[in-house]
């Protein structure tokens, strides 16, 4: 005697498997997309700092406003050395650079940068100006730009040698 089985659908077996594959799938893909949205925001906020520090330095290379800005008295480099976080620098040790334009386009640099909501600025951020030994007139410039994010702080730091002839 034939017995006629009815084979419509799936095992209970094959059903489990199946929704273990789909849900391990969608777990490695939601992390996968949490893992980039937050290297986006680093790499954001990177490219901003990376962005604020080259519009400082481009500034600066101008040899007539780097020249100004290290005889102004504002920026002392008696003891070889000059520190000082980047807002005290621009609103603080310029107001004795000549021309005041110098100081008004960093200030206006700077606050274009910090009027963009996405990019938590920490103060601590500095600029550091050194006498290079190598050459008169030559200069070694460091800016540190730091940031808050959610996990702690980003860092950007760049330096490079500046002449004021």
């Amino acid at each position: 005697m034939k017995i006629l089985k009815n084979n419509q659908g799936f095992t209970l077996v094959e059903v489990i498997l199946a929704f273990t594959i789909i849900i391990l799938l969608i777990t490695t893909f939601a992390g996968a997309v949490l893992v980039g949205l937050r290297s986006e925001r680093t790499t954001r906020n990177i490219d901003l700092a990376s962005s604020m520090s080259a519009s400082i330095f481009d500034y600066l290379a101008n040899s007539k406003n780097l020249k100004n800005i290290i005889n102004s008295g504002g920026v002392d480099l008696s003891s070889g050395s000059y520190s000082n976080d980047i807002r005290g620098f621009i609103e603080g040790d310029l107001d004795t650079v000549s021309p005041s334009v110098i100081k008004d386009q960093l200030s206006d640099i700077f606050d274009d940068y910090l009027d963009n909501n996405r990019f938590n600025y920490l103060e601590k951020s500095e600029i550091e100006i050194s006498d290079s030994e190598i050459i008169d007139d030559l200069y070694n410039i460091k800016l540190t730009i730091f940031w808050a994010e959610e996990e702690g702080e980003g860092t950007y730091e760049i330096e490079t040698m500046m002449g004021a002839d």
